[in-house]
């Protein structure tokens, strides 16, 4: 499966191989032996220790849009692509192929 491919229905878990070291601020940097650190926002990071391979990307959508009073499809559409990003970047157990340059969670080219 390719990163593109996670949907709403998918159920991602964080791949074993991946290390993943917390900051004091909330952020992280995480990364596998075969890819490059990526740096993580506070919400990045909370997102990716939830994926466990038991729940789907909808579900999570459910918690956090009751959570967070905010829309549920937007909250959908958030998590998908930070899924489809954590894949690319192959944090995932399955669902991702590698970028060939590390990209960071931010917003931002970390190598522009």
């Amino acid at each position: 499966m390719t990163a593109e491919a996670l949907d709403r229905r998918s159920s991602p878990e964080m791949h074993p191989a991946a290390a993943l070291l917390r900051l004091a601020s909330g952020q992280a940097v995480a990364w596998t032996p075969w890819s490059a650190p990526v740096q993580l926002d506070e919400r990045s990071n909370m997102v990716l220790g939830l994926l466990d391979g038991e729940v789907t990307l909808a579900w999570l959508a459910d918690e956090f849009s009751v959570a967070f009073d905010a829309d549920r499809e937007l909250v959908l559409t958030d998590l998908i692509a930070t899924a489809q990003s954590f894949g690319r970047h192959g944090l995932l157990l399955d669902g991702g192929r590698l970028e060939t340059r590390p990209l960071s969670l931010l917003g931002h080219d970390p190598n522009p």
